[in-house]
């Protein structure tokens, strides 16, 4: 409804202004509802793929296996004092008593006193042979490695 006049004219043009903002803020409205949903969602499946790795990462730290355990570091020395076998531990970390043994040519196995071995720590053996082979062994319920060998 357009009328010549200068009233007329302005009441018109200010009706199509006002009708195009609200067209145009009614096309704004569901994007920008859009935009937020989808960064809203995108935030979410962040939060939950962190959770999800972190959780599958702690379940792999706890499920190592005990047959990839790594023989301690660990130095001895083996002499012999007249018919004994002396073993000596010289240098590395602490090793559960449990898990060495001392054998070879004796009248018996040997393991060491106490819940840890640990430096300067010895063990006396008798000797059956006059070129005994005497090892330190470490050995789990999985795996077995000699950690010393001497013939004396």
């Amino acid at each position: 409804m357009r009328e010549c006049g200068w009233g007329n004219r302005a009441t018109v043009t200010m009706t199509d202004t006002h009708r195009q903002t609200r067209e145009t803020n009614r096309a704004v409205s569901p994007i920008i509802g859009v935009v937020l949903l989808i960064g809203i969602t995108i935030v979410l499946s962040a939060v939950v793929a962190v959770f999800a790795l972190e959780a599958i990462q702690d379940q792999h730290e706890q499920d190592a296996q005990p047959w990839d355990e790594q023989p301690p570091e660990a130095t001895f020395d083996i002499d012999r004092i007249g018919d004994d076998a002396l073993v000596t531990y010289t240098g590395g970390e602490e090793i559960d008593a449990t898990e060495i043994a001392v054998a070879g040519d004796l009248n018996s196995s040997a393991q060491f006193d106490g819940d840890t071995v640990t430096n300067g720590e010895t063990v006396m053996k008798p000797v059956t042979a006059d070129n005994a082979t005497v090892r330190v062994v470490w050995s789990t319920a999985y795996s077995e490695e000699t950690l010393a060998e001497a013939e004396i």
